[in-house]
């Protein structure tokens, strides 16, 4: 003999089913969470990345004035400022060079100004070494107003 089965107890909803409000709400919280951090991280990656590319431009800038410092003659580079070039970018930008003697003393380039009108003789300046080590630093203010800084140093023979 064949029973059919109770149709209405077979499709019946059991009371527990489903989510509670409160269950819902929590979920939103962490997903709204999770994206809120999600867009934090991705504001972090714009700017580390702006700073990558002003680091790297004012990098090849530096390596392009310390070949310009390469074919200087020993008291060219006594007198030499280096100058950013005008289409670099970059808000606010500075550059120093630096020779160093053997036992690491500095002196800041340039050694001294020239004046035509006065032509007046250069100070008396220890010689420096031969190859001497020069160092170039770029001070740099981005669009955030934040300061920066690269250096590049190479050797300069006479």
């Amino acid at each position: 003999m064949f029973i059919r089965p109770n149709r209405r107890s077979a499709c019946a909803i059991p009371q527990n089913a489903g989510f509670t409000l409160l269950e819902i709400m929590i979920a939103a919280g962490v997903v709204l969470t999770g994206l809120m951090m999600l867009m934090g991280s991705l504001f972090s990656v714009r700017d580390l990345s702006q700073i990558s590319d002003d680091r790297t431009r004012a990098t090849s800038e530096l390596a392009s004035i310390m070949e310009e410092m390469r074919g200087l003659s020993y008291s060219d580079l006594l007198e030499y400022q280096p100058a950013v070039s005008e289409d670099f970018g970059i808000g606010n930008t500075y550059v120093f060079a630096v020779a160093y003697y053997s036992d690491g003393t500095p002196l800041y380039l340039p050694a001294y100004v020239p004046d035509p009108d006065v032509g007046t003789q250069p100070p008396e300046i220890e010689p420096l070494p031969n190859p001497v080590e020069i160092e170039l630093w770029m001070m740099m203010q981005n669009q955030q107003g934040r300061w920066s800084w690269v250096t590049y140093s190479g050797f300069h023979r006479r």
